[in-house]
Formats: C-alpha cells, structure tokens, sequence
C-alpha cells in the first residue's frame, strides 16, 4: 500500500470515530468526509479564534480544506465502471437575512454547494431540505431536519453517497445462517457471505485484517477484526491512525477464506459533544465569530451537528450514504453547563431581595425547616 504515514484525513477519520466509540453499545458508522466538507464550509467564513478553534477540529487549515475540496470534486469527475460515488452540499439561509458575497462565492467555487434563500417560518421548510437530500442521497436518508426553530438562520448540509459493485462478489449460493458474538455479549444470527479466493490480507497477535476491492479497484473496503470479542469502545487502540497505517502498509496477497455478515444499518449522531471534546467548543458558543458569513457578525453560533449514515453490504456490494447537518441559530448558547443537583437537605440561607437595588427584604438562616 502507498500509505506510510497518517494523513491529516486519516488522523482526523480516526480521532472522529474514536470520539463516538465510549457512548455507543452497538454500532458506529460515520463519514468523516460528509462531516468534514459540512465543517469546512463552516470554516469559510469563521474568523479568529473561532476560525482557530474549527481548524484544530478539522486538523487542516481553512483554506487548505477547501483546496482539498477542490481537488476531490475534481477527481469524482472520472469514476470506474460499477463505482458511483456523490457528494452534494447545500447552504439554506432564513430569507430575510443576508450573506456575504465572498462567502457565498467560497461554498459555490470550493464547495460546489448550492446556496439558497428559504423562509423558515413555512410550514414546507423542513421538507423542502428532506426532499433535497432524499434526492442527494438516492433515497437512502429521507428526512434530515424535522424542524426549524425561530431562532435557526442557516442550515449547511453535505450529502454523500456511495455504491460500489466488488470486483469479485460473493456467490449467493454459499451465504449461510452464522453466530455472530455481539459487543454487547449476546450471540444473534446473521447472514453469512463466504469465499475462498485470493485476498489482500494481513494478521498478528492482534488483529486480522483484510482489503476488499471494488470494481477497477480505486476503492475498497478494509476490514479488520480483533483477536477475540471487544466491545464497541475497545476498539480505541486500533482506531489510531498509526495502527490503521500499520494494517494497510503490512496487507499482502495470500490464499484464504472470508466469512462476512450481510450489514444493513442506519445510525443517527448529534454530534455536538464529540466536537466539542474535539476543539470545537468555541464556535458552539454566543462568543463564536462567523462574521464572514454575514454582512456584519449578527451573533450566530453553531447550535446543532447532526449526522446520519446507511449502510448495505450484499454479496454484489456496498451501498452507503451520509447526511450532516450544521445548524447555525441566535440566542441561547447550547454550550450551556451541565444541569446541576442541588438537594436542598441541611441548614441554608435565604434571602428575599429586590432585584434594582440588591436589597435584602428579609434575610435568614434555616436550621430546621420543621420547627414552628
């Protein structure tokens, strides 16, 4: 493999999924690609510490991210016979605001996004943006935002998709019944594919791991497969980027057999938390600056990441796509304290006091509420 050391996509891909990996019992599916394009047209027009706090969060400078947003547009122009691969983003701003031109020109030319005005007061608003990445999607996500509050003001969507037929499928015919040990601790019953064949392989004392091309073989799935059962969360260590570029540089042609489940999957993420953990914390605030979005800096933060995946692996391929939604608001910050616990249960003091002065009416100690 050509990958020797972690690239900045790979670094943040893994520092994204591990992120997830502690609140989950079953299953974590992300894109790091739809999450990342959503965030670097946020980045855009961020300025300051809050363009700063975006770029620790993404690993890449803005203006770096959106090269690279160039260039992968660019490379999806020429795909493979039997690999379909789309990504589309969209930017939705309440109507009575304005956006500032060369912030609208950054999402067109970098982001290849679509920039619309919509009045969010309407009723067929959050349709409006399902229908737009129902179509974006292939049908895979239908419905994205169920609704839009008053103090929302801009909506920025990227949608990926991904169908990809192998190179060589599995036989039908040989898919069985199979245990499958969850994380959990259960055993359940899948459908397994099977094929004795040639593969990319490589193993250890830790891992197995192996590389599933698709057709023309630009793409691939990579699989890898602990010694013994894990939960979700223990898969920390081999979520590192060094360990991924290990497994990739040490695959190998070998002769094998591969036992794999059918998937078919959704999974749904607010994605605020782990942003947060992640640099983030400062665009989630009242104190963030988009002042280059807007004409003048109208208070606006990030007040919801939401990310919602599919995913279908059958014996003729892979089917996956991504929806992430950055909702940006004004108002109350959702980066607000934790909510607190206060049980009133030993002696207190109270004081009764008008608010224009700060003077106390009556003030007290209370050492035992019963007594009369």
């Amino acid at each position: 493999m050509a990958v020797v050391v972690p690239t900045s996509q790979l670094t943040f891909s893994c520092r994204f999924l591990r992120q997830l990996l502690p609140r989950e019992q079953d299953n974590v599916f992300v894109s790091p690609a739809s999450v990342g394009l959503a965030l670097g047209m946020v980045a855009a027009g961020a300025q300051g510490s809050t363009l700063a706090a975006l770029e620790q969060t993404l690993g890449i400078d803005a203006k770096l991210a959106a090269n690279r947003a160039e260039r992968l547009f660019a490379s999806l122009k020429t795909l493979p016979p039997g690999v379909t691969v789309e990504l589309a983003n969209s930017l939705w701003a309440r109507s009575e605001l304005t956006l500032s031109r060369r912030y609208v020109a950054a999402v067109r030319e970098s982001y290849r996004g679509e920039v619309r005005s919509l009045d969010f007061k309407l009723a067929s608003a959050p349709t409006i943006v399902n229908d737009w990445v129902s179509r974006a999607t292939h049908g895979q996500i239908n419905s994205l935002v169920d609704s839009i509050d008053n103090a929302t003001v801009l909506l920025l969507i990227n949608a990926t998709y991904f169908h990809g037929r192998w190179a060589s499928p599995f036989d039908g015919q040989q898919t069985i019944d199979h245990e499958f040990a969850t994380a959990s601790g259960s055993v359940t019953q899948v459908r397994m594919m099977q094929k004795s064949a040639s593969f990319s392989y490589m193993d250890d004392s830790d891992v197995q791991a192996i590389h599933l091309p698709y057709k023309q073989g630009r793409f691939h799935l990579l699989v890898v497969l602990p010694r013994g059962r894990l939960s979700t969360a223990a898969f920390d260590t081999i979520a590192q980027p060094e360990s991924m570029v290990r497994i990739l540089a040490s695959l190998r042609e070998r002769e094998g057999f591969l036992g794999l489940p059918r998937l078919r999957l959704g999974y749904t993420a607010d994605l605020v938390p782990e942003l947060a953990e992640m640099g983030m914390e400062l665009a989630l605030t009242e104190d963030a600056d988009f002042s280059g979005i807007f004409d003048g800096n109208v208070g606006a933060f990030i007040s919801r990441v939401l990310h919602k995946t599919r995913l279908e692996i059958d014996e003729q391929g892979t089917t996956a796509a991504a929806a992430t939604l950055v909702e940006m608001s004004l108002g109350t910050s959702i980066m607000a304290p934790a909510p607190f616990e206060m049980i009133v249960d030993r002696p207190f003091l109270v004081a009764l006091i008008e608010s224009e002065t700060d003077l106390p009416l009556f003030i007290g100690v209370i050492g035992d509420p019963t007594a009369r």
